[in-house]
């Protein structure tokens, strides 16, 4: 079983292709296994390396820090794995790990592509307009659209399996429990690194409103909304995603 070892951590990981890296990290409700649809595709050019996040699928968390030690680990993995220089792909709340890695050591990272996600990003205006969607009273904020889930039954199953091969985490954090070392407004406005913002249309997680506001105050960054798409485009749309966050790289 390919592992490495991050300071607190034990971190699984794989590799598929070769060529220029790129590194996926996943969202809340998934691991390494969630990116089988973008590993299909991008290993044919590029050297494809997707992980397990501490205490999810088979990384243990052994200082328990959670969040906040995944910027750490981003750092310590591409160490491990000889990799200088590379592409960011984060969902949700691989936001965490790709957006502060990516803002303080633009020198390795080429380009990021935040999906459906602003994790990472401390901004006034950004983390507001979050707030400002969770104070709407919503107890069913799906992770996948309505579409999706009616049309394709047998792939909402397959999500729900992987999200549920996790282990329990306990008590589970909340979102706003690293927002401290999270990226401030004049660290992104120096930033240089060219950003692609991903969202579905429906997303009722992370809202289209909050991915605006994000774009809003990153530079040399654009936003792709994919419609009748929810929080999981990268899932639930793959065709479209994967084109999408190839023609970004290949710019």
């Amino acid at each position: 079983m390919p592992t490495i070892k991050t300071t607190g951590a034990t971190i699984y990981y794989e590799e598929t292709g070769t060529g220029t890296p790129i590194i996926f990290a996943h969202g809340g409700g998934g691991n390494h296994m969630s990116w089988y649809q973008q590993v299909t595709y991008f290993s044919k050019e590029y050297r494809c390396v997707t992980f397990d996040q501490r205490s999810f699928g088979q990384s243990i968390d052994e200082t328990k820090e959670f969040a906040d030690a995944f910027q750490r680990d981003m750092e310590e993995l591409l160490n491990a794995l000889n990799i200088d220089k590379t592409f960011l792909v984060a969902q949700s709340m691989g936001g965490y790990s790709c957006m502060p890695f990516a803002v303080r050591n633009p020198e390795r990272v080429i380009k990021l592509v935040m999906a459906d996600t602003f994790a990472g990003l401390s901004v006034p205006a950004v983390t507001e307009a979050m707030r400002k969607h969770l104070a709407i009273e919503n107890t069913n904020r799906h992770p996948t659209h309505k579409v999706f889930r009616d049309g394709n039954p047998s792939g909402q199953f397959l999500y729900e399996q992987i999200r549920g091969m996790n282990p329990p985490r306990v008590p589970e954090r909340d979102i706003w429990d690293t927002i401290e070392s999270w990226v401030s407004l004049s660290e992104i406005q120096n930033s240089t690194i060219p950003v692609l913002y991903v969202v579905g249309e429906g997303d009722e997680v992370v809202p289209v409103s909050v991915i605006d506001a994000a774009h809003k105050v990153t530079p040399n960054s654009r936003v792709s909304i994919v419609p009748k798409a929810g929080h999981s485009v990268y899932f639930e749309k793959p065709e479209i995603f994967n084109f999408i966050v190839d023609s970004f790289f290949k710019e």
